[in-house]
Formats: C-alpha cells, sequence, structure tokens
C-alpha cells in the first residue's frame, strides 16, 4: 500500500469510535501508522487493542507511539514493537489490560533501567527479541522480581516466546519456573524472530531443560516451533536411535512433560519413516494424556504423505486418545492439508473405539 492510499485509510477508518486497530499486513509499520495520524489517541480516544503483525525491530519505540499507548486508558491488548519505562508504567496500572507483546533488543533502554516494572496479571505475554538472552533478561523484567513474602508469583496463561536458541532455552525454562505461578497453561518458543532470523545454536539440549517446566500442575500445551535440521540440534542425547528423528523428538517431549495434552513440532514421516516404524522391535511407548497435536511438515513432500489410514494407524499406537490435528503452516496445499488430517483423525477415533468394543 502506498502513502497515498495509507493516507486515504487512516483518513476513512479511524475515528472516535474506533475500538480495536490491528494491521497484519507485514509491509505497513506502526512507524507509517503515526506517520498519518500523529494524533492517533486524540482520533481514537477509545482504543482497547492495538497490534502489529510485523512490529518495528528498533530498541525504543517512537515518541508518537509512546504518548499514544500512555494516554489510552481502555487497553487490553498491546503489541507494538519497542516499549520504554513509561509505557510499562501506564500499561501495568490497567485493570483492563490481559495480552501484552513486546519486542526488544539487548541495548533497549529499559532493560537496565533502575525501574524494574513488573506484571502480576496477564494472559498472555508474547516476547520478541534479536537474540535469546534479550527474550530472558525481557521475561525477567517483566515478571521479576523473584517471589517473596512481600511479591507473589506472576500469574500469567500464556507465554510465546523467540527466539530461543539451544543455549538460551535453559535460561528461560528457568526463569519461567522461578516467576510463574501454576496458572500457566500454555508455553510456545522458537528459533526464529518477527524477522524470520535464526539464532546461533549453543551447546544445552533443551528437553532436559524442560524439567523446569513440569512443576506446572496447569500446564497443557507445549509447543516447539523448531523447524528442519533445528529441531535434531537442539534434541537429547536420549533419543531412541530406531525412531526416525522428528518422531523421537516428539516422544522424548511428551515423556519430558507427562501432563501436556496438547503437543506442537515440526514433523517429518514420508514412506521411509513408515517402513522403519512398522519394522520396529521395541515396545512403542504410548502417551494416553495427548489429545490434540499441532502438527508442521516439509511442504515439499505433503503430496506423498503415507495414506491417512497408515498414518491415522502410526498415531494410534502413539497416542490413543488424540481427538484433534491441526495443521501449523497453511502453505501450498490448505485444503488438501485440512481434508488429509481430519482424515487421519477419525481413523484414530474409529480405532480407539473399535478397540474398545474388542476389550468389552
Amino acid at each position: 500500500m502506498d502513502a497515498n492510499r495509507f493516507r486515504l485509510m487512516a483518513s476513512i477508518f479511524l475515528g472516535p469510535s474506533v475500538r480495536n486497530i490491528v494491521i497484519s499486513n507485514a509491509t505497513l509499520k506502526s512507524e507509517l501508522l503515526l506517520n498519518y495520524a500523529p494524533s492517533l489517541a486524540t482520533q481514537c480516544p477509545l482504543i482497547e487493542t492495538i497490534e502489529f503483525e510485523t512490529p518495528p525491530p528498533n530498541s525504543e519505540p517512537s515518541l508518537a507511539m509512546s504518548q499514544s499507548i500512555c494516554a489510552w486508558s481502555n487497553l487490553r491488548s498491546v503489541k507494538c514493537g519497542p516499549v520504554d519505562v513509561y509505557m510499562l508504567h501506564h500499561l501495568r496500572n490497567l485493570p483492563s489490560l490481559h495480552s501484552l507483546g513486546v519486542y526488544t533488543t539487548r541495548t533497549s533502554h529499559w532493560l537496565s533501567s533502575d525501574s524494574i516494572v513488573p506484571f502480576d496479571d496477564l494472559d498472555t505475554l508474547t516476547l520478541d527479541a534479536d537474540s535469546g538472552d534479550a527474550n530472558v533478561l525481557a521475561l525477567e523484567r517483566l515478571l521479576g522480581p523473584p517471589p517473596s513474602p512481600s511479591h507473589r508469583r506472576a500469574s500469567v496463561r500464556r507465554i510465546v516466546c523467540g527466539p530461543l536458541s539451544r543455549s538460551s532455552i535453559h535460561s528461560f525454562a528457568r526463569a519461567v519456573e522461578r516467576l510463574c505461578s501454576d496458572s500457566l497453561a500454555e508455553v510456545s518458543i522458537s528459533n526464529f524472530s518477527v524477522e524470520d532470523v535464526s539464532i546461533e545454536s549453543g551447546t544445552i539440549p533443551p528437553f532436559d531443560a524442560l524439567r523446569h517446566l513440569t512443576s506446572f500442575r496447569n500446564l497443557r500445551s507445549m509447543e516447539l516451533r523448531y523447524y528442519d535440521d533445528s529441531l535434531a540440534e537442539i534434541g537429547s542425547s536420549s533419543r531412541r536411535p530406531d525412531l526416525p528423528s522428528s518422531f523421537s523428538d516428539l516422544i522424548e517431549l511428551t515423556r519430558r512433560l507427562p501432563q501436556i495434552r496438547i503437543i506442537g513440532v515440526h514433523i517429518e514421516i514420508g514412506s521411509a519413516q513408515m517402513s522403519l516404524l512398522d519394522t520396529l522391535e521395541s515396545e512403542i511407548p504410548t502417551f494416553g494424556n495427548v489429545e490434540k497435536l499441532w502438527l508442521s511438515w516439509n511442504e515439499e513432500e505433503f503430496e506423498i504423505l503415507p495414506s491417512t489410514d497408515a498414518m491415522g494407524a502410526l498415531l494410534f499406537r502413539f497416542f490413543p486418545h488424540l481427538s484433534a490435528i491441526v495443521q501449523r503452516n497453511r502453505g501450498w496445499w490448505p485444503e488438501q492439508a485440512d481434508e488429509y488430517w481430519e482424515g487421519v483423525c477419525r481413523v484414530v477415533q474409529a480405532t480407539r473405539v473399535k478397540k474398545r468394543i474388542t476389550i468389552s
């Protein structure tokens, strides 16, 4: 969208009745919006949601954005990129705020400020940074200080964080364990940032680090968004040699977090992997708690995926109570993929019913 069209859009759609501003187009930056709506807070005084799919990857927010955020008192969901201490103090005092998304860099001033602004109660906290270490520091600043008689653990239901390299996952998991209450129900971590920049791997295997999350009795969803070879690089040394690597990662994640009911992971299963699984001599582990899988796969090989019957039979062996399969990557084959995974799920459910009838 060129500047003239954006100016026209701003003049038409921005006004005192507007409650939500959500820009999903990656080419439309927050700076562009503020160029043509410099008095955004005055034009739209009742804003409740302001979210940018691609926030500006800067260390500091623009003065206009900071002033606008600090002028709104009805905010419920904020994801506008970089923040400053003034914005954080204002947002922390808003009783309606339930979702906060922050982009930060290692040089962002608020990370080294003497003023710590902890958030005690959030539904969703989304962290995006230029490094895993910056993400961990942001988490500690936003949910700290550590619990004490005068400071309770932060109540956060969902944490989304990326990038986290192999060397920073351990610090992330320990910080979550130290700072979060048992209200934590969902965790999603990845190795890429808002700009899809992969982070160099370190030395600490994350599956071992995830043991820090086993104490959260309400944690039901765990998503590892590590694609291609990245998941194998960060995997545990206890990976079973008789399983294809992606399936072994899925099994290891499930083993480390036995309370999980929803799992998201990159997985690649073709004819070769199916043949290997069919010839396994060792006992296949079964995870009865898992009810839902969020799967992504190599789109180039979608056309050669096993039949729905074969895939359903395979997944039933590992996850007998599986009731839903959702595709993470909606790329070249969205309709065919929806139909495929729905068929797989029906096979799993039919097999479960058949087994139940046989036993009875």
